[in-house]
């Protein structure tokens, strides 16, 4: 890395992880694994923690961060924020989805192919499959606290990174968001 990093050891490195063999990737390179960074169904993104929890034992890697990184938006009611946020997240998962596409007449290299499948499952998504399946956190700050209390009974995450900025959602919208996840949704965890 260049510039190197001033701190020493250098800052602790985070990312984002699909598969079971990144996770034990990370965690042999001392990398903190963020689970959940898209679109993730609950059961699958449960699924993710029990098996980092068998990867951290394996490598035998304790006091590591357990992170997870859900879509989020909050107003003040749940029909005001699926409303709101229902364009600029069609918008996303257009643009996203087009991120999985190949040019005409070429093919995924075998251990990239599984994104073949997962820009088919992008594509196949739409904005009200995503509310009513949790693939993303829409609603006011008791739903979206409850939302994060089961990230922190049912799959023992200790840090959330909220996405909340997607699919040019005006920036008004993301900051209103932020204040109400900070002063209704926080206070319940501390």
């Amino acid at each position: 890395m260049i510039p190197k990093p001033l701190q020493k050891p250098h800052p602790p490195l985070w990312q984002p992880c699909l598969s079971p063999s990144t996770m034990e990737k990370c965690l042999r390179r001392g990398i903190t694994p963020i689970l959940g960074t898209t679109l993730t169904p609950l059961p699958d993104l449960k699924a993710m923690f029990e098996r980092l929890a068998e990867a951290m034992e394996q490598t035998g890697t304790t006091g590591m961060h357990r992170v997870a990184r859900p879509f989020v938006y909050i107003s003040d009611s749940s029909e005001q924020a699926h409303a709101e946020a229902r364009e600029p997240m069609q918008w996303f998962l257009d643009d996203f989805a087009g991120m999985f596409e190949l040019p005409e007449g070429t093919v995924w290299p075998e251990t990239y192919r599984f994104f073949e499948r997962w820009g088919q499952y992008i594509r196949s998504l739409t904005c009200e499959q995503l509310v009513e399946e949790d693939l993303v956190w829409f609603g006011d700050a008791e739903a979206i606290a409850d939302k994060i209390r089961w990230l922190r009974d049912e799959c023992d995450v200790s840090d959330v990174l909220a996405f909340m900025h997607f699919g040019g959602l005006e920036h008004e919208k993301v900051l209103r968001s932020m204040e109400l996840f900070a002063t209704k949704v926080m206070p319940r965890f501390r």
